[in-house]
């Protein structure tokens, strides 16, 4: 017998929610998921708005690490609203931390990379 929206279980929402994903998105979704729902100790379809934005203050790594946890438990309930489990996809209200542009800490200045071409002892390193 096939489950209904209403009668599944977190845990079963999360593996249909997560099958067919690559192994590694997988592997961190569900420990995202296993971990929010932790937080709010109750089925998704019971979360409110405030047990979603409470969840988010509990996470205390980078920003980009809080980017990824926020942005897959905003894509379990925009499934579980196609799948019928909610009737409102809270994800919608939630703004997922911003990603820093560490871009320019990258960019070597023209020194540095004279340095390094200078540096190397193979002759197919150096201009010529």
């Amino acid at each position: 017998m096939l489950n209904t929206p209403a009668t599944l279980t977190n845990s079963e929402l999360i593996d249909l929610w997560l099958h067919g994903k690559s192994k590694n998105t997988v592997d961190g979704y569900r420990r995202y998921a296993e971990r929010f729902f932790s937080h709010v100790n109750k089925h998704l379809s019971d979360c409110t708005l405030m047990d979603f934005q409470l969840w988010v203050m509990t996470l205390g790594s980078s920003d980009n690490s809080k980017r990824v946890a926020v942005g897959a438990i905003k894509s379990l309930f925009s499934f579980a609203k196609q799948l019928g489990v909610v009737s409102a996809n809270l994800g919608v209200l939630i703004k997922s931390p911003k990603a820093k542009n560490r871009l320019a800490e990258r960019i070597l200045t023209q020194e540095e990379v004279q340095l390094l071409i200078n540096s190397t002892t193979n002759e197919r390193d150096h201009c010529k």
